[in-house]
């Protein structure tokens, strides 16, 4: 492409060895780049992101659980792991009767989608921990 400089990579799964490479790349020993300052932030950058990855894995496998239990059909996993995603930006951003009114929304929303109301329930209380909002 006219314009364009250097060779750019497709965007491909971002795993932390994904972004340690990205960073290597970038970095050339040589140049002002590699300070220990830089490679400190990398390094605590990569730190963050592993742990994230591990937080988000342990509640996905959770969710899995559930619905395997509850025999939900594999082509309905998205549209599970899809609540499963919203549970986890509530637990960040809300808690105690807040976060359990939330996640009732929540669930209500998806059950308008189609999604069993007793599966979802069961994900917001084994996986999340989260209990029903009181009346």
């Amino acid at each position: 492409m006219a314009g364009q400089k250097g060779n750019h990579m497709a965007r491909s799964p971002k795993s932390v060895g994904h972004r340690y490479a990205v960073y290597a790349a970038k970095m050339n020993t040589g140049t002002d780049y590699a300070t220990p300052a830089f490679l400190l932030a990398r390094d605590e950058h990569l730190r963050a992101f592993a742990q994230e990855a591990a937080y988000s894995e342990t509640y996905t496998i959770k969710a899995k659980m559930v619905m395997d239990a509850a025999a939900v059909t594999t082509a309905l996993y998205p549209m599970y792991l899809a609540f499963n995603h919203g549970m986890g930006k509530l637990v960040k951003k809300y808690t105690g009767e807040s976060l359990r009114v939330a996640a009732a929304d929540l669930i209500a929303r998806f059950v308008g989608s189609g999604l069993n109301q007793t599966v979802l329930e069961t994900i917001r209380t084994q996986a999340w921990g989260v209990g029903a909002p009181t009346p």
